[in-house]
């Protein structure tokens, strides 16, 4: 049972304390996002990172502030300590009404992010919007009426790059490192046939043979108990090391801290030849 005692997220808006501990960073942030966002106006939209959190798309990092598109000429952080207000833009798309909250279009998300965030973060956002339906002729098209113009030249390679079969934040990451190596790229959610029946890995390199794989916290603990999940991926990697396939297994830290570490192991491995 909770105790009586309420915490303040915004001016008129609270929540249980005990509740409020056992939220998660980004769902503490989204609980932000609704006390900002249910009261405005119908002039004002939720934009930015604000409105990808809303999308049910994943950010790379919490942001520290809710982001808003208002209808007037104005920037900055506005009235409200933490509350950032962006100028208004062309839109590109309808904004839309995620459980009683106005929400910027995806392409105006996309657009916008690519000129507030890293390359990284930006694309993270993109893949998962295009796997939600992105148009990305329209983005194109701002692209090309837009020459020079802030966050233009980000926007363009984000596009260039983004691949709506990404499946999460590792993954998207694990491909910008590859890009930057100029690494042949793979094919993402790849088919491999086994002894025990296909198995889709994250990315292979069917001519090579080469598997690489992401194991993020939530392929183990999200869905299935851990010691089955744990036997389970380890019979598939025998099946697909059996079939002959190398199996590269990485995780956060080689695509944040240890990058030069996991560079030097899959150039080996994409340069031995195929078994």
């Amino acid at each position: 049972m909770e105790s009586g005692i309420l915490r303040r997220v915004r001016r008129g808006w609270y929540i249980a304390d005990e509740r409020w501990q056992r939220l998660s960073p980004e769902h503490r942030y989204l609980v932000r996002v609704y006390a900002v966002g249910l009261p405005l106006s119908e002039s004002t939209v939720v934009s930015h990172e604000s409105a990808a959190v809303l999308s049910g798309l994943d950010l790379l990092a919490i942001p520290p502030d809710v982001h808003l598109r208002p209808a007037a000429e104005h920037g900055g952080r506005g009235p409200r300590r933490g509350v950032v207000h962006h100028r208004n833009a062309v839109t590109l798309s309808d904004d839309r009404t995620i459980h009683g909250v106005r929400v910027a279009g995806l392409e105006d998300v996309v657009r916008d992010v690519a000129g507030t965030l890293t390359h990284r973060g930006a694309l993270v956002i993109a893949d998962q919007a295009a796997a939600q339906g992105l148009d990305t002729d329209v983005l194109r098209s701002w692209i090309a009426d837009n020459p020079g113009r802030h966050g233009v030249r980000r926007l363009a390679l984000v596009i260039d790059r983004l691949d709506p079969a990404a499946e999460s934040a590792g993954e998207t990451l694990t491909r910008v490192l590859l890009h930057e190596w100029a690494v042949p790229l793979p094919v993402s959610q790849c088919w491999i046939p086994t002894a025990i029946g296909a198995h889709r890995v994250d990315f292979a390199w069917p001519g090579l043979r080469v598997v690489l794989e992401f194991d993020g916290r939530g392929k183990y603990f999200d869905y299935r108990p851990t010691a089955k999940a744990l036997y389970e991926e380890r019979r598939r990697e025998k099946a697909l090391v059996n079939a002959g396939w190398r199996v590269i297994r990485i995780g956060w830290s080689d695509v944040t801290r240890d990058c030069e570490a996991l560079r030097r192991l899959l150039f080996s491995a994409l340069a031995a030849p195929a078994a």
